[in-house]
């Protein structure tokens, strides 16, 4: 009778000290997904990996892969993997992978499959899918923002990414690569532009403002010419050769059509000038605007006076952190640039404004110059005396 007692007391035993370890096994990988104190990732749970440390993806700038643990990543993971390995000669900047669990396979097939890919690069695993449907993201961060967000992996752009943020460009690359980029030059700001005004840090962000932007809706047909006369309200513009653009519905202005790719926002246009009693004000009224509907902070780089046939007017560029995707905030954000000229001419503004992912803005920053030097302002045919 002693044995079958026995027995069962063994086995409650060993459940218990099993149930036991399971616990225990499950409380420590619990206590090792943490956030980071700072940075992009501060509000995502995160799983260092192997020899990972989670102050690593606390530090910026950085140059993060984001990917879905599945087939279709092995090849970025791998040229991704590469780079890193050249760039430890780089203490400037970190560099680091989380995978995604996109498949909701277990934590122990998915730690397995990232093991099996023999990376060197640290790798944390993202406790939600950071990914949405793609297959990997690839970010160039900074001060807690995606300054640079790219859709393939080049090296010669992301270390002309790195250039942009004063991060020395390396002098290596993968296989087949072309040399490293340039990094964009400074804009000549000689012709209409006179020295700033004043350094301006911020603008407030809490005034709401109703604007007529002529650009909600378009007149019919694409124009082949880049060269837009509006001699109705008195200004000229030239596109970027090879842009193509539309003509406002009530012709007080016209939008760049953008090449396949690109995400810049470029248009010029003519409204009363209602409220707004200087250029000065127009801007302030637009930054404010901006703010209130991207629920944002607006900062103001630089301002320049400029002045076209004796008329005064005003250029600022800006930036601010906009979401990826408004619907889902998960996807973290981007930041953007933008840069804007205007003049208050007989009761009329008379604007021109660029705006694209701060990437974009600043590797276009030749071309955009160049748009905006080719902003001319003229006197309005409807403001000619009658005869």
């Amino acid at each position: 009778m002693r044995a079958p007692f026995t027995k069962y007391i063994l086995n409650y035993k060993l459940q218990g000290f099993f149930l036991l370890l399971v616990i225990t096994t499950l409380c420590i990988e619990a206590a090792y997904a943490v956030q980071p104190r700072s940075g992009y990732f501060s509000d995502v749970d995160l799983q260092p990996i192997g020899t990972a440390d989670i102050t690593i993806a606390e530090t910026e700038p950085a140059v993060v892969l984001v990917f879905a643990v599945d087939q279709k990543t092995a090849d970025i993971t791998r040229q991704f993997d590469e780079w890193y390995n050249n760039s430890l000669s780089l203490p400037e900047v970190n560099v680091f992978a989380v995978a995604v669990n996109t498949a909701n396979m277990s934590n122990d097939i998915v730690l397995e499959a990232i093991n099996q890919r023999n990376l060197s690069v640290p790798v944390f695993l993202a406790s939600e899918d950071m990914l949405h449907g793609d297959d990997f993201r690839l970010f160039v961060l900074d001060g807690g923002l995606a300054v640079e967000r790219f859709s393939s992996f080049d090296v010669p752009v992301i270390n002309a990414a790195l250039a942009r943020l004063g991060i020395p460009t390396p002098e290596f690359g993968l296989p087949g690569t072309a040399p490293a980029a340039t990094p964009a030059p400074t804009p000549d700001t000689t012709s209409s532009v006179v020295p700033p005004a004043e350094s301006m840090t911020t603008t407030t962000t809490t005034v709401a403002v109703t604007d007529a932007e002529p650009t909600s809706q378009v007149a019919g047909g694409e124009m082949e010419d880049n060269i837009y006369v509006n001699d109705n309200y008195g200004f000229t513009v030239e596109f970027p050769p090879g842009w193509k653009y539309q003509i406002a519905a009530k012709e007080d202005g016209a939008v760049a059509i953008e090449p396949t790719g690109s995400e810049m926002d470029m248009r010029v246009w003519s409204i009363p000038a209602e409220e707004a009693t200087s250029p000065q004000d127009y801007v302030d009224q637009r930054l404010e605007s901006l703010a209130r509907k991207q629920t944002t902070r607006v900062n103001v780089e630089r301002r320049f006076e400029v002045r076209e046939d004796g008329r005064q007017g005003l250029d600022v560029t800006y930036n601010y952190a906009k979401p990826i995707d408004a619907n889902i905030p998960a996807r973290g954000l981007l930041l953007y640039r933008g840069r804007i000229q205007v003049f208050l001419d007989d009761g009329q503004i008379k604007a021109a404004s660029v705006e694209a992912p701060a990437g974009e803005f600043t590797a276009m920053i030749r071309m955009i110059d160049s748009f905006f030097r080719s902003f001319e302002v003229q006197p309005a045919a409807y403001s000619s005396p009658v005869l």
